[in-house]
């Protein structure tokens, strides 16, 4: 969409783990190094393409991966329900 209007794009590699860990991990941080490479020219990277086969595959992993997750709290949330529920009848019928 920004490429469309005209806006330069560019891709920012991520920086060395090492290097990274030995001053903290922060992301105000790591925008702020990002800039600084994109303005010293050092950031030439050309960034994906948002569209094609590709991008059609990441959205499916994207929808499978939220669909996965949205069943396992369903079903999580449903055991823990039906646990509570037959904890309460045995309490009612010990009585």
């Amino acid at each position: 969409m920004l490429t469309a209007n005209g806006i330069a794009v560019v891709e920012v590699n991520r920086p060395n783990r090492a290097r990274r860990r030995l001053r903290g991990k922060s992301d105000p941080t790591d925008a702020e190094n990002a800039a600084r490479a994109v303005l010293a020219g050092e950031a030439l990277a050309i960034p994906k393409s948002q569209t094609g086969v590709v991008e059609a595959l990441r959205a499916l992993a994207l929808t499978r991966r939220s669909a996965l997750k949205a069943r396992t709290q369903t079903i999580k949330t449903g055991f823990v329900v039906f646990e509570r529920e037959l904890s309460t009848l045995a309490i009612t019928h010990v009585h």
